[in-house]
């Protein structure tokens, strides 16, 4: 291989390696993106549990015992919604993990 083809092998090994560059530094943002929304969304779903376990305590003679079932169970879907966002927060973490060393590995 002369010096002209090993320069051509490495340009294109070059461009190619920006190209990974830049689509793991776009889904970086993404990531970082989503990792937000998931944390803004924890942090509503925690509020509104303590909302509703506040609501459950200061209430419990004037409620009736359906709206403090009903109460409960909204609790509960809250708390498991809580826990699928978590799950995913923990996966977004993972794959971003991943795919930025995989990049580091790269350069």
């Amino acid at each position: 291989m002369n010096s002209l083809q090993e320069a051509k092998v490495g340009a294109e090994e070059s461009r190619t390696l920006r190209t990974r560059i830049q689509l793991a530094e776009e889904a970086q943002k993404q990531a970082r993106g989503m990792e937000m929304d998931y944390e803004e969304v924890i942090h509503l779903l925690e509020a509104e549990i303590a909302e509703l376990k506040t609501q459950r305590v200061e209430h419990p003679a004037v409620t009736k015992k359906e709206e403090t079932e009903e109460l409960k169970k909204k609790v509960a879907v809250l708390e498991c919604q809580l826990r699928k966002s978590e799950a995913a927060k923990k996966g977004l973490e993972m794959s971003t993990g991943k795919l930025l060393s995989f990049v580091e590995v790269r350069d």
